[in-house]
């Protein structure tokens, strides 16, 4: 029969290395599900009444402009990484990008990097599917904007193919700021 003794390490720096990388994990954990609880909580809800469905209202509305709580500020983060990552991946990688170093480009950046708080970003593409959007402006922004919520831009979408009616989507799609 084996013991608890004999399944632990026996060195104390051992110990205290399985320790905290078990409270990391639990710490990581809870912070994740306070992200997801949040997202969801404050996602956008379109208005379907003109389908007969009757429309929410989204927690959104009732915060100050300027203020984000510290979760869905998490959330947005996580959402925001992992979008232009596997953007990053898809587009950058498996196809050939060139991103022009000129004064436009800078600007860009200048912009996203360095505008006053409450000044919106506003950028018009010319594309021809719903993927463009963010797989382009994936490959544009360095990732220190892309780990930034308050740096990244807000993107417009139509309510019928970024809200549908799904809770899990509206909250993923809220945490991307899609709008």
């Amino acid at each position: 029969m084996i013991s608890t003794t004999d399944l632990l390490p026996s060195s104390p720096a051992a110990l205290w290395v399985l320790g905290l990388s078990a409270t990391s994990c639990f710490f990581l954990g809870s912070l994740f599900a306070y992200a997801t609880y949040q997202a969801f909580y404050y996602r956008p809800l379109p208005d379907y009444r003109n389908k007969g469905i009757k429309a929410g209202f989204t927690k959104l509305r009732d915060l100050p402009a300027e203020y984000v709580p510290f979760g869905l500020l998490v959330a947005r983060g996580i959402i925001q990484f992992l979008v232009v990552s596997i953007f990053k991946f898809i587009v950058g990688f498996r196809n050939t990008v060139e991103v022009v170093q000129d004064e436009n480009y800078a600007y860009l950046l200048r912009q996203m990097r360095s505008r006053e708080d409450g000044v919106s970003l506003l950028t018009a593409s010319n594309h021809a599917s719903s993927l463009d959007d963010p797989g382009l402006i994936s490959c544009l922004i360095p990732y220190d904007v892309a780990l930034s919520p308050k740096r990244m831009r807000w993107s417009l979408a139509t309510q019928e193919i970024a809200f549908p009616n799904i809770p899990v989507v509206q909250a993923f799609m809220g945490a991307g700021q899609v709008t």
